[in-house]
């Protein structure tokens, strides 16, 4: 068994995924007080955790199509921020 803090983890987060894919089992601190244990998957267990991701919804936002994008044109020298500018010319 392995302990290690939540700093060191985030700068040897490489290493301690290896060490808990090779069946180690990792338990993390914070200010000295057991918060998490990270354990590896076997693989079938891998294979399983997998499909069962995938079979789920995602939970990534969805892209939404805004249509095509139509330039603004700008006249004349600019006497306002351009945000203003283009906010009153699409007024």
């Amino acid at each position: 068994m392995l302990e290690i803090s939540s700093a060191r983890l985030r700068s040897q987060l490489a290493a301690v995924l290896e060490a808990a894919s090779n069946g180690e089992q990792v338990v993390i601190r914070r200010h000295g007080t057991r918060v998490a244990v990270l354990l590896g998957l076997g693989p079938k267990a891998r294979g399983a955790a997998s499909r069962q991701a995938l079979a789920g919804p995602s939970k990534l936002p969805r892209v939404q199509d805004t249509g095509p994008v139509r330039p603004v044109r700008i006249r004349g020298r600019l006497r306002r921020s351009p945000s203003e500018e283009l906010c009153r010319e699409r007024d």
